[in-house]
């Protein structure tokens, strides 16, 4: 019957074992009372009692009821373990075999192991039988220790970052990927923990070596920025290239803006067009508008128009002025889409209001020149458009920006002869009868 594993907090007995006054120890645990736990097991362990110093090894290994101490921990775990207690065989076998307060010793692992596999533990023979169990790298991640990460990150969404952390530590010793990532993070920010970029990019690059791609995309983005380690955009280039090919779309995008910006590399756009391409569809937004402007200049690909204006629009209705502005201008001249000026003036009015300094002037120049050519009719269906697609292409209206663009489409409504209801910059059923009826004529 087993008890307690290195690979998770510990696994509850359907049933207790026969032992005495260590059962009550047991229990305590099993109520999560580690400190009554603890001064059960305390003097029984002192006085040889096998199962209570198996239980001491678990305390200190987790941190409960005691300061982590993973020397202590496998002490206990040593000393069961040599009166034929197959848990805690299982134990040592796996703290030699990831160097785990006791050297690293793959002979002394795979000795205690084969042990308490002998002695009918199952996990011990699942361990023996895994491919590659004890290679120092491509380990396989257990059922438990899968668990206990579950365990650690429901912890890190609730802030418990005490809890997270003293999880993710022995995961990663154990040299889980996702551990050791996921604490790579806890450093990076500082949650829980003194912020340690040095040691959050280690971290990530124990994570990334293994192949995982979070890792990966970290180690590249610290490379980028020069945290943690020496800015390298060669490096970074490397890490985040691995992780584009697995398919992050935050990765893809930045192997295309490394190879179309040349930073420290040799600027190639074919190869920034095709990472952009990648993540643009994936619905990356920033993606979208590059690939956009390679397609219009004919950079890195043949030039496309019509595609271009594709583009342009996904990341327009996703609120990227500057796509805003370039679909506005397309509209204006007829280049790629049909022309038409009213479209223009609704996509310049969004870009009036959304974008930095220079385009918004940009913008409301665009906007007034187009219009003094504009018939009232087509000023107002530019209204409409503009708060159209500002509402539906991200999720509604309810803020300063919407009002103003809600104002101003009553105002164009109520001079078509409609009723708008209230002009007060609410989208009321009144507005929007208005505005359908508007567009349906």
């Amino acid at each position: 019957m087993g008890k307690y594993f290195l690979a998770m907090a510990i696994l509850i007995c359907a049933s207790l074992p026969a032992w005495a006054d260590s059962g009550r120890g047991l229990l305590a645990y099993q109520r999560g009372d580690f400190t009554s736990a603890l001064h059960i097991w305390r003097p029984l362990a002192a006085r040889g009692d096998a199962p209570a110093q198996l239980g001491m090894g678990v305390l200190y290994y987790n941190g409960q009821g005691v300061a982590v101490d993973l020397g202590l921990a496998a002490e206990w775990f040593r000393r069961a373990a040599e009166q034929g207690e197959a848990d805690a065989q299982y134990n040592l076998g796996l703290m030699h075999a990831y160097g785990l307060g006791v050297e690293r010793d793959q002979a002394a692992a795979r000795k205690w192991i084969a042990s308490a596999a002998a002695l009918g533990q199952a996990e011990a023979q699942r361990w023996l039988d895994g491919p590659g169990v004890f290679a120092a790298s491509g380990q396989q991640d257990t059922p438990q220790m899968l668990r206990r990460y579950d365990m650690a990150l429901k912890a890190f969404d609730a802030e418990d970052y005490e809890t997270a952390l003293a999880n993710w530590k022995q995961l990663a010793a154990l040299g889980m990927a996702r551990a050791q990532n996921s604490l790579g993070v806890m450093y990076d920010q500082g949650l829980g923990v003194a912020e340690d970029q040095a040691r959050a990019a280690k971290l990530f690059r124990d994570a990334a070596a293994q192949g995982f791609g979070g890792g990966q995309v970290n180690l590249g983005v610290m490379y980028l920025s020069g945290r943690g380690v020496a800015r390298d955009h060669g490096a970074a280039l490397h890490w985040l290239t691995r992780a584009a090919k697995q398919g992050f779309v935050d990765a893809q995008y930045r192997v295309g803006l490394l190879h179309a910006t040349g930073e420290q590399i040799k600027p190639n756009y074919v190869e920034a067009a095709k990472w952009y391409r990648k993540a643009a569809d994936q619905g990356h937004v920033k993606a979208q508008y590059n690939l956009a402007v390679l397609l219009d200049t004919g950079q890195g690909v043949r030039k496309d128009q019509r595609a271009a204006a594709e583009w342009y629009r996904k990341a327009a209705l996703k609120r990227i002025a500057d796509a805003q502005y370039n679909i506005g201008a397309m509209h204006l001249t007829g280049e790629g889409v049909k022309k038409d000026p009213a479209q223009a003036h609704a996509w310049f009015s969004l870009a009036s209001y959304l974008g930095n300094t220079a385009v918004r002037n940009r913008a409301i120049a665009m906007r007034a020149d187009v219009e003094k050519g504009l018939s009232p009719n087509d000023l107002t269906r530019g209204r409409v458009l503009a708060y159209r697609w500002f509402a539906t292409g991200s999720g509604g209206a309810s803020s300063k920006v919407g009002r103003a663009l809600v104002l101003s489409m009553q105002v164009a409504l109520a001079s078509e002869g409609l009723d708008p209801g209230p002009i007060d910059g609410v989208m009321g059923p009144r507005t929007r009868a208005a505005a359908k009826t508007f567009m349906g004529d």
